[in-house]
């Protein structure tokens, strides 16, 4: 159960890199 809240927690902090980058 831990690993997959860990990976919407990784993609989720993935997407706000890329957005911020994007910015």
């Amino acid at each position: 159960l831990i690993p997959v809240p860990r990976l919407a927690l990784d993609g989720m902090l993935f997407e706000i890199e890329a957005t911020a980058y994007t910015a």
